[in-house]
Parts: C-alpha cells; sequence; structure tokens
C-alpha cells in the first residue's frame, strides 16, 4: 500500500429543520498507531435539508503494518458530527 494515494470526496447534509451554522472539519488518517492530519474544511452555514459537497480528501500512504486504516471527521464544536470510517489496505 505505500505510495498508493487514499482519495476520499467529502459532503455533509444538514438534515434537520433548523439552519446549522458554518462550522470545521478536521480530516486525519489513523495509520497503525499514528494519526495523520490530512486537511481542515471551512463550511458556510447550511440550511435545512442542504446537501453540502467538500474538497478531496488526497494523501499518498506510507508504510502500514495493519490491514486497516480509519479516516476520521471531526467537528470541534460539533462532536455529535464527528464520525469515522475504516478501510482495508490490501496490497495488490
Amino acid at each position: 500500500m505505500s505510495g498508493e494515494t487514499f482519495e476520499a470526496e467529502l459532503w455533509i447534509l444538514n438534515d434537520s429543520s433548523e439552519s446549522e451554522r458554518g462550522e470545521t472539519v478536521e480530516v486525519s488518517l489513523k495509520l497503525d498507531d499514528e494519526e495523520l492530519f490530512v486537511l481542515a474544511w471551512e463550511f458556510d452555514a447550511l440550511e435545512p435539508n442542504e446537501n453540502l459537497m467538500g474538497p478531496v480528501a488526497r494523501i499518498k500512504l506510507p508504510d502500514i503494518e495493519q490491514q486497516t486504516f480509519r479516516l476520521i471527521l471531526r467537528v470541534e464544536s460539533q462532536p455529535e458530527w464527528n464520525s469515522s470510517y475504516e478501510f482495508c489496505a490490501i496490497a495488490p
């Protein structure tokens, strides 16, 4: 997996009936026991039921020992929005 490029297209959905103020999403990857910062996405206020397309998180993967890694999304002021996705790293 070393040298492969990982890409994730970021989206946010406000599925409530209320507007939400703009925030910052911090994106990182957890590889083995190390967490690598990838980017910060600042977005403007979201209207009710609005889908907003964000940037593409892109990082070249270093050597990793484990077969899985995690994409971690954090919104410091809205921890209930935080999420994490696990991916399987299989060498070709």
